[in-house]
């Protein structure tokens, strides 16, 4: 409260930013492999199967981010006349962090596959 009155943009800009930084944050763990990943099943293989399944996982990974970053650009584009509720901006400047947290993600998926197979193929690569 200012002056006794509410803030009535405060709680638009707060989900604004929420959505901003949960998906610029979701690029950033997905380079730093904090992800959550339940891969009980790949350590019990070993050799072609463990590596195989690994690379299967990290495809369909990138597969469903780059679905991802496609349909929430689709999603920017048609809500550009919409109005956001923190006043005379369009809705499509908040929601513009979903493809570039998309293309974030599918970057940094890519660089932890070609690192992977760096590291299969006993080439040196960078370690971070």
């Amino acid at each position: 409260y200012v002056f006794g009155h509410p803030l009535i943009w405060s709680e638009g800009l707060a989900k604004a930013l929420y959505i901003w930084c949960g998906f610029i944050g979701a690029g950033i763990v997905i380079r730093r492999r904090g992800h959550i990943i339940i891969d009980f099943i790949v350590l019990k293989l070993g050799g072609l199967p463990q590596t195989v399944l690994k690379y299967a996982i990290d495809g369909l990974m990138l597969f469903t981010i780059v679905i991802f970053t496609i349909s929430s650009l689709r999603h920017v584009v048609s809500s550009s006349a919409r109005i956001y509720e923190l006043g005379m901006i369009s809705e499509s400047w908040i929601l513009i962090s979903l493809p570039i947290g998309g293309i974030l993600m599918a970057v940094h998926m890519a660089f932890i596959v070609w690192e992977d197979i760096c590291r299969d193929c006993n080439i040196v690569s960078r370690t971070p």
